[in-house]
């Protein structure tokens, strides 16, 4: 009997099934906004030629033309011209510098892509491959010889 109980708690007191769905038309309103807003009461003065900005500005073109017409020649000597051409000159020697560096970096990794895809040989060449079995086995202090069991050798074919 309690089993039935509790599912019937669960269901009596599930939203969906206790409270039907309401329509709310939030978009379909008719409803006309009548709230009042201030007015702006702000006074702009009347907008001319005779302003800051643009007597400044025509003043500033009249300076660029006549800075145009009465600057020296390109072929006097002056001094802007001499700070403008001594850093012509600098940025060549960057840019000569910046080439060198470049060749100089590229045969830098074509060396370290060299080293880096060298393999070691799959097999050595002996002079006298007759050595490796000739030693004695007994009286050979620990170190003095390197272990080699697991050496084959193979015969030239020449």
């Amino acid at each position: 009997m309690s089993l039935a109980r509790t599912a019937l708690r669960g269901v009596a007191r599930s939203p969906a099934a206790a409270v039907p769905a309401a329509r709310r038309p939030y978009s379909a309103a008719h409803d006309d906004h009548h709230d009042h807003h201030e007015e702006d009461t702000t006074v702009y003065p009347p907008e001319g030629f005779n302003s800051r900005g643009w007597i400044y500005t025509i003043a500033g073109i009249a300076g660029v033309v006549a800075f145009y017409k009465y600057a020296p020649s390109q072929d006097s000597d002056n001094r802007l011209k001499r700070w403008i051409q001594a850093r012509v000159e600098q940025a060549k020697n960057l840019q000569d510098r910046g080439d060198q560096h470049l060749a100089l970096s590229t045969e830098n990794q074509d060396g370290i892509l060299t080293v880096q895809s060298a393999r070691r040989p799959s097999s050595y060449r002996l002079r006298h491959p007759e050595v490796i079995g000739s030693a004695s086995p007994f009286s050979v202090p620990v170190g003095s010889q390197v272990d080699l069991s697991g050496v084959r050798v193979k015969a030239d074919h020449a």
